[in-house]
């Protein structure tokens, strides 16, 4: 059986630095309602403004709803490559919730 998977501390970092915080709801190239680090969803709409601290409730929220899809959906261990020891993990976007 497979050992649950955490969201670890580089990978909060690489999300970040990779989408970037919008403290203002845009549309993303796709055409859905973006706001924060990437957070889409039905609370996301034209006009929304959120914090910075609001933002980093939805990127913990997402990134364990993330976790939590690939715990449930890979049901082998995942050996990490030695070079990739301490923060390699999957970021699914958009996990189907």
């Amino acid at each position: 059986m497979s050992r649950p998977r955490t969201v670890s501390t580089r990978c909060v970092r690489m999300v970040r630095a990779h989408e970037g915080l919008r403290l203002s709801a845009y549309l993303c190239p796709a055409g859905v309602w973006t706001i924060g680090y990437g957070h889409t969803g039905p609370d996301v709409r034209a006009g929304l403004t959120i914090t910075e601290p609001q933002a980093e409730t939805f990127l913990r929220l997402d990134l364990d709803a993330a976790g939590r899809a690939v715990n449930r959906l890979v049901l082998v261990d995942l050996e990490v490559p030695r070079s990739n020891r301490g923060g390699g993990t999957i970021f699914p976007v958009n996990p189907i919730r």
